[in-house]
């Protein structure tokens, strides 16, 4: 048996704790507010200015990208399949529509 979480401390810990397939003991633990974690952790007061600034390096490197595998306008003209051979398991597209005449030659 192993503990990858830690072993549990209190009686309230093994409410909270499972015996997993592969032997391990989880405990889920719940986590304290800040006073009970510790006033330690590092806290960044404001945002940095440009948050989603971009270097021209990156950009110039994306467009070609997009450019060498033929991806330019993608978004604007999405790949249409031309299925045959009932590929696509739609059989009215080769036998016609069963209302309009499922019988009949319509090609």
């Amino acid at each position: 048996m192993t503990f990858p979480y830690g072993e549990p401390k209190t009686a309230d810990d093994l409410e909270h704790a499972y015996l997993s397939d592969n032997g391990a003991f989880v405990v889920k633990k719940t986590i304290g507010s800040v006073e009970q974690i510790g006033a330690d952790l590092p806290v960044c007061e404001e945002a940095p200015e440009n948050k989603f600034e971009m270097k021209q390096e990156l950009i110039d490197k994306t467009v070609e990208l997009k450019k060498v595998r033929y991806q330019i306008n993608e978004e604007y003209f999405p790949t249409k399949y031309i299925y045959t051979k009932n590929q696509d398991k739609k059989e009215w597209r080769y036998k016609g529509n069963s209302d309009v005449g499922y019988e009949k030659i319509w090609h």
